[in-house]
């Protein structure tokens, strides 16, 4: 193996470690929002499920169906549109225009339900948006750390003190 292709090989291994070690920092912090909450933890690792409960503590599930529907057919229509190009046909505008607008919608989304965790942990919008940037570092403060879930009246959710 050249000095060139090791040296491909070490960047590719270190930054799979780093994305390995990313998630799990996510979700074990969010195992800990999670248990702040009076949810159980282990609800954090189920993917689908653990973001139908993160918008029951943070915001409404009513949103998460949005979400998830806009998350679904947005990746139908990406998929049409990357078929329709290998095959060398014309994207319908109409195609491309509601993938941007799905996609804006998802974006929207995950900030609303990111602002309203940090205030149902009473922090600030700015933390909310600490949360979409750097989530691991965020949600660990949140579920590591001083921080008491606040509740969601909503969703039936009553504060909590937790001692860790």
């Amino acid at each position: 193996m050249g000095t060139t292709a090791a040296g491909v090989f070490g960047i590719l291994t270190g930054a799979l470690f780093f994305v390995v070690l990313w998630y799990a920092l996510t979700l074990a912090a969010r195992w800990m929002v999670f248990s702040k909450a009076g949810i159980a933890g282990w609800k954090a690792f189920i993917p689908i499920y653990s973001t139908y409960c993160l918008y029951r503590i943070a915001w409404r599930r009513n949103y998460f169906w949005w979400y998830l529907a806009a998350l679904v057919i947005s990746s139908y229509v990406n998929s049409d549109i990357e078929r329709l190009t290998e095959a060398g046909q014309a994207v319908p505008a109409l195609f491309g225009l509601l993938s941007t607008v799905l996609g804006l919608i998802i974006l929207v989304l995950n900030v609303m339900v990111n602002i309203h965790l940090a205030a149902r942990y009473g922090h600030s919008f700015l933390f909310g948006l600490g949360l979409m940037i750097l989530p691991p570092l965020f949600t660990i403060i949140l579920g590591m750390g001083a921080s008491e879930y606040r509740g969601n009246p909503a969703e039936g959710l009553p504060p909590r003190r937790y001692y860790v």
